[in-house]
């Protein structure tokens, strides 16, 4: 049986509809870390597999980040920040303000509607993490780090109405043709 061409037109609408898998991989992102007195640190790096900074190192974040390695990683949706303590010591923020990172650029194809963390910093929790449509910021003044203290940010991203409409209008189409497809 051949498909009629308002079949292949709705299936084409369909398609066109899936909300895309919205991630950061492949795309630029910018990370800032603010601290008081001093000119922001700014890098911007593409998002892959493994880890996207590490410090020390060449990224210009790295000459605010003293402390043992630390390293910066990003998933399709997730920020994870880790500290390791190379030299057996625990390390630190300053109990300064402003002392925060600044994730922007985070383009999920849709707005981001919530963030959820996971840490072993104690004192971190979500009052610390604000966030937009495209950035989170998280407040790092004062809080100290263990041996190997980490968190991950996990961002979540719902598509715009419009394009959740444009879906629902092509499986109602679907249903249509499908009806008319069995009545003849």
């Amino acid at each position: 049986m051949r498909l009629p061409v308002a079949a292949i037109t709705i299936l084409g609408a369909v398609c066109a509809a899936l909300p895309a898998q919205a991630g950061l991989l492949g795309k630029t992102v910018t990370v800032n870390y603010n601290y008081s007195g001093n000119p922001t640190y700014t890098d911007s790096v593409t998002v892959g597999a493994g880890i996207e900074m590490t410090c020390p190192g060449g990224f210009d974040l790295c000459n605010a980040l003293s402390a043992p390695t630390q390293t910066v990683d990003f998933g399709d949706n997730t920020i994870t920040y880790a500290f390791t303590s190379t030299t057996g010591q625990p390390s630190g923020f300053d109990n300064v303000l402003p002392n925060m990172f600044s994730f922007l650029d985070l383009d999920l194809d849709a707005p981001i509607t919530d963030v959820t963390l996971v840490t072993g910093i104690a004192g971190l929790d979500l009052s610390r993490v604000m966030f937009t449509a495209d950035s989170v910021m998280v407040d790092m003044h004062g809080l100290s780090l263990g041996f190997g203290n980490s968190f991950t940010l996990t961002l979540t991203a719902v598509p715009e109405p419009a394009s959740l409409a444009l879906f629902g209008t092509a499986l109602a189409g679907i249903a249509g043709l499908r009806r008319r497809l069995s009545r003849g």
